[in-house]
């Protein structure tokens, strides 16, 4: 703030800070851009009076977009269900390959808290031996161009036969 309400140039850097100006009272006010990359960034206002100058320095944080786990394991049933929250500044759309799941929803439009779950669910119940990989989820931000990946697997229900309680006698 200007308390001696004294004549000053207010000048910024133009991409980062978008507009500077003296406000009432002796106040700079100051609007920056949306940060649309996918790392934080610095611009300045420029503050002068005749020979003084004064550069403020003015960082901008990153843009969120995270998911809160980049592995999903659906159990065996058909119906297993999981979520993921997905948190962000801009809005995504969602793509995923493979089969024996499904996964919603495909899009999200921002909205203040900046998160949006996605469920997803199985289709099939899984008896053959092992854990399958049943594909993977990408998530891309629509300003950024960020990707996340999330794989997706299936637990089974596979049960081993014989091994049971046998009696071995010594003769």
């Amino acid at each position: 703030a200007n308390l001696e309400y004294s004549d000053l140039t207010v000048t910024c850097d133009g991409t980062v800070v978008t507009a500077a100006a003296k406000g009432e009272d002796g106040v700079i006010n100051y609007a920056v851009s949306a940060n649309s990359t996918a790392s934080a960034r610095e611009g300045f206002i420029k503050i002068s009076y005749g020979d003084l100058v004064k550069e403020v320095k003015v960082s901008q944080l990153a843009p969120k977009f995270t998911v809160s786990r980049y592995d999903v394991e659906l159990g065996a049933t058909k119906d297993s269900k999981t979520t993921v929250t997905v948190t962000s500044d801009f809005d995504w759309t969602l793509s995923y390959e493979g089969t024996g799941y499904t996964v919603t929803p495909d899009s999200y439009t921002w909205d203040e808290d900046g998160k949006e779950t996605v469920a997803i669910q199985a289709t099939a119940n899984r008896t053959e031996e092992g854990v399958a990989v049943l594909g993977t989820i990408t998530i891309v931000n629509s300003t950024t161009g960020q990707k996340l990946t999330i794989k997706v697997t299936q637990a089974t229900s596979f049960v081993a036969e014989g091994g049971g309680n046998e009696e071995t006698a010594t003769l």
